[in-house]
């Protein structure tokens, strides 16, 4: 969890503490962790990635990124 400092863990109990108003315990986030599973990161995708823009940012040689049109058409896949 990358906790290995003060600042770190000042920096996540804030964030818990403005997202969720409470600080969860090392337990409950390892416990959300593994309720994650294949169809839930698949319904997801589909809510946010599915058929919607994207933003792109490019720094340096670029001449292989391929073109926004490519990258767009990537956010299009078989729904079944």
């Amino acid at each position: 969890m990358s906790l290995d400092s003060t600042h770190a863990v000042c920096e996540e109990m804030g964030r818990q503490l403005l997202g969720l108003g409470r600080r969860m315990s090392t337990a409950e986030i390892f416990m959300r962790i593994d309720m994650v599973n294949a169809k839930e990161v698949k319904r997801v995708a589909l809510e946010y990635v599915y058929d919607n823009e994207v933003a792109m940012a490019a720094m340096g040689p670029i001449k292989e990124l391929p073109d926004y049109g490519v990258i767009r058409g990537w956010t299009y896949w078989n729904r079944t």
